[in-house]
């Protein structure tokens, strides 16, 4: 028989058992504030291999970065275009901006309005384009469009579409589209004076700044609100199960990435299980 002076002394060492997985968490602000000092060390080393890759200075990469931009604004358009042009998709599959905003959460008062806030773009600023059996990719960005596989995200929850929406918008917030872009073109011009050794480096360059880009992605949307992490886990859980757990070229393995969204919710004293 349980007295009730042992159903008590059960119960406090019962609740010492757990304690431990909220002593040591921090708040949501000092999270982000160390992921962001993280990124940005990492972020400033890669930049820096890149100057010495290509034997440039931060004022000579900020003036082809310049020089860049009215053509990759050209490309951009050109690329919304052939999207919304008739034809150019299954229609049965398209659906005009305007639904897709207010589908997935863009609209005042929509689930990701807010999160537009937290990483400083605007509201107003973003527009999101259905692309379809284009790239069988279930999202990309541009600097002003996240492009989205309606097909492909068939089946997951609006939280789950909008984690992967909040990560498209990290890269949108931390340029990774456009470094790239101007690193690519910079690389070309060069490509004809460069050694079969320098160009398997830069290949190697791009591989490791390609998964840095995709992590903070990550870690953004994940950071915007826990649940986001928990969204993100849980996709990242179910293309492990449906595409395999295999690394490419450009992104980490899909359960390493699930490992990352449990450690920002364990940070935050919510467990490591509570993603998926």
């Amino acid at each position: 028989m349980v007295t009730f002076k042992r159903l008590f002394l059960l119960l406090f060492i019962s609740s010492l058992s757990f304690s431990h997985l909220y002593l040591d968490a921090k708040s949501l602000g000092t999270v982000r504030q160390e992921y962001a000092e993280q990124y940005r060390l990492e972020g400033a080393e890669f930049i820096g291999d890149f100057f010495e890759l290509t034997n440039i200075d931060e004022s000579q990469w900020d003036e082809h970065k310049k020089a860049l931009r009215n053509v990759y604004l050209r490309e951009e358009k050109q690329l919304v275009d052939y999207f919304q042009q008739p034809g150019s998709l299954d229609q049965d599959l398209v659906k005009n901006t305007k639904d897709l905003m207010k589908e997935y959460g863009f609209e005042k008062g929509g689930m990701l309005h807010d999160a537009l806030k937290y990483l400083g773009l605007g509201g107003d600023r973003m527009q999101i384009i259905n692309a379809s059996g284009a790239y069988h990719s279930p999202a990309f960005c541009t600097e002003n469009y996240v492009y989205l596989d309606a097909e492909m995200l068939n089946g997951l929850s609006s939280e789950q579409i909008a984690s992967i929406v909040m990560h498209e918008l990290g890269h949108v917030k931390f340029g990774h589209t456009y470094n790239k872009y101007c690193m690519g073109k910079l690389l070309e011009q060069r490509m004809g004076n460069m050694s079969d050794q320098d160009i398997n480096q830069a290949n190697q360059f791009f591989s490791y700044y390609s998964k840095f880009c995709e992590r903070q992605a990550d870690a953004y949307s994940s950071l915007a609100d826990p649940k986001y992490a928990r969204a993100l886990g849980s996709v990242f859980q179910g293309w492990a199960q449906s595409y395999g757990d295999q690394e490419s070229d450009t992104h980490p393995k899909h359960s390493e990435r699930v490992d990352a969204a449990q450690g920002v919710l364990k940070q935050l004293g919510l467990g490591t299980t509570a993603c998926c």
